[in-house]
């Protein structure tokens, strides 16, 4: 095999990616921490809005730079239009950081989307746990 028969062969196995389906796509997402998983939406046009649709969501509030951005993020992925099942849903949160109707809110968008399993945790600032009424 020549050097251009080479490059040739590269340049149709260099991005597999671009033929797979978006469900595949998103199921491999769901591997990847949801940080990375929305990291990927520069990857392209096709990518920007594919986090969206990836079956598992794992957050923890306080990893985020401010409550506002935190917030915003669960109102676009929860008030999306994708009613796709949800396999995982994980949050830990701040309990004082969040009013009750907007936690509810978020609650009842994941139990429409049909979570398979459901790990929410109210943390206060010294690390216990809270129960929720």
């Amino acid at each position: 095999m020549d050097g251009e028969t080479s490059v040739i062969e590269n340049q149709h196995n260099f991005d597999r990616l671009s033929n797979l389906p978006d469900s595949l796509l998103c199921k491999i997402l769901s591997d990847f921490s949801t940080k990375e998983s929305v990291c990927t939406s520069v990857l392209s046009k096709r990518w920007k809005s594919l986090w969206l649709n990836v079956p598992a969501l794992d957050l923890i509030s306080r990893k985020f730079r401010d409550d506002d951005v935190f917030v915003s993020f669960m109102d676009r992925f929860l008030c999306s239009e994708n009613e796709q099942n949800l396999e995982k849903f994980k949050l830990i949160y701040e309990v004082y950081m969040h009013d009750a109707s907007r936690f509810n809110s978020w609650i009842d968008a994941v139990t429409r989307r049909r979570v398979h399993h459901l790990d929410v945790r109210n943390e206060i600032c010294n690390d216990g746990l809270v129960k929720m009424l």
